[in-house]
């Protein structure tokens, strides 16, 4: 994706997400939806914060802090999210301060405007360096000073987990996607069937803070997300039992920054600081 035109990249991001249903997406992955929500929160214990919440589809993170008081700006690439997010303020009565369509890489807001930025998943739609720069220095560019940035990525062995867990590499065809994954981080789905997600990126850790500080901020932190939870089967049944879901939850945090650990988490958040 070089540049802000719409390249053929971006307008197959954008007919994927017209068609697909990502308002469902947090519900389906309680397990991701949970972690994430509370990494957030370490962030936010002040009040009155102005978040903006980039690449955030429909707006399961933006309506969640908006509930609680704070001042939230939607920002997505693909207006059916944007609708959806519409649509969702007038049933939940929650007001985002701002819902617009936009490019994470030109962000239209002003400098030094917020105190929080997320940017949970814009990065694992670049698959140019290129990019995922531009994207993270228009973050740091609206950021206040001393405010806090958030982003997630996927992990450069997700399709290795997913692939041996779920018994997709019992088709021919995703073994060497899956290896191309490992090798390279750029995922492309070269199958028939054209199942295997849409074109992305997906990072190992130390690239993740290397392209954080690469941007201009100070590298704070590394956390993964779901941790070894995304080898478990069929974790979200497992989850409804109150007793496993404390004992899982409390257990990845106890290794969320395990180095050793970090690359067999589905997502990680890296944290930055401007």
């Amino acid at each position: 994706m070089g540049g802000n035109e719409l390249s053929e990249d971006v307008i197959t991001i954008i007919d994927y997400y017209q068609k697909c249903n990502e308002d469902n997406r947090m519900a389906e992955n309680p397990l991701e939806y949970i972690r994430c929500k509370e990494i957030i929160s370490r962030y936010i214990n002040q009040r009155n914060l102005s978040i903006l919440d980039v690449g955030g589809a429909t707006g399961a993170f933006s309506f969640w802090l908006a509930e609680q008081g704070y001042n939230v700006s939607l920002i997505d690439f693909t207006s059916k999210h944007i609708d959806i997010a519409k649509q969702h303020q007038e049933d939940k009565r929650t007001k985002l301060s701002s819902m617009i369509v936009g490019d994470a890489r030109k962000l239209p807001y002003e400098d030094n405007y917020f105190d929080l930025v997320l940017v949970m998943g814009p990065l694992y739609h670049l698959t140019e360096k290129e990019d995922r720069l531009k994207s993270l220095m228009e973050a740091y560019r609206v950021l206040k000073p001393k405010g806090k940035m958030i982003c997630e990525v996927i992990s450069r062995y997700a399709s290795m987990v997913d692939g041996l867990l779920h018994g997709l590499v019992n088709d021919p065809e995703f073994i060497p996607i899956m290896r191309n994954d490992i090798k390279t981080g750029v995922h492309i789905d070269t199958s028939q069937s054209k199942k295997y997600f849409i074109n992305s990126y997906f990072h190992n850790p130390n690239e993740l803070c290397q392209e954080i500080e690469q941007s201009g901020f100070l590298f704070e932190d590394i956390i993964a997300v779901t941790g070894f939870g995304s080898t478990i089967p069929e974790v979200n049944e497992k989850l409804k039992d109150d007793n496993y879901r404390k004992t899982l939850l409390d257990t990845i945090r106890l290794v969320e920054r395990e180095p050793s650990l970090m690359g067999i988490s589905s997502h990680f958040l890296g944290i930055g600081s401007k």
